[in-house]
């Protein structure tokens, strides 16, 4: 447990003081502190998801100084977290106590499942920031492109992160 949580620090920070300050493009802004919602694991309770969730967004946020804008797109995909989950149901026999990890649901499972769940985090996230439809498909190109770097650090991390099994 002490290791995930030093994990789950350790992906933080490098979110807020490497990921935050790269200028890829105008329309891609990587996002991969929502690994720490996605990784969670099954059994954890909902009421505590959503707890976590508003806090890693509420610290993103202070971090950032984008008024609640991380807080509201985090709780959004605690909330959609387990509906995901449960439509793409990889596999019965998961240990519900294991963090989730491209190891514990497969590859393809956790890709798609991640690819999901950060599509509708950064949809909310950047339409709040913009606060218009004016520019819907500027917007739009922004979350698919976001989205789309986003996974690949996400899973580029996840497969760091995992147990020395899976990278041999």
């Amino acid at each position: 447990m002490i290791r995930q949580l030093l994990q789950l620090i350790a992906l933080f920070i490098m979110q807020v003081l490497v990921i935050n300050n790269l200028e890829l493009s105008a329309y891609i802004n990587p996002y991969i502190y929502p690994l720490i919602i996605l990784s969670l694991p099954l059994n954890t309770a909902r009421t505590t998801i959503l707890f976590y969730a508003f806090a890693v967004g509420l610290a993103m946020d202070f971090f950032c100084n984008t008024a609640g804008m991380h807080a509201a797109a985090m709780l959004w995909l605690a909330y959609m977290r387990p509906f995901i989950f449960k439509s793409l149901s990889p596999r019965s026999n998961i240990n519900a106590e294991e963090m989730l990890s491209v190891k514990s649901i497969g590859f393809t499972s956790f890709l798609y499942y991640s690819l999901i769940l950060i599509f509708l985090h950064h949809f909310l996230y950047f339409f709040l920031e913009v606060f218009s439809f004016n520019q819907f498909f500027h917007t739009l190109l922004k979350i698919i492109l976001s989205t789309f770097f986003s996974a690949l650090l996400v899973i580029i991390t996840a497969i760091l992160f995992a147990p020395n099994k899976l990278r041999t």
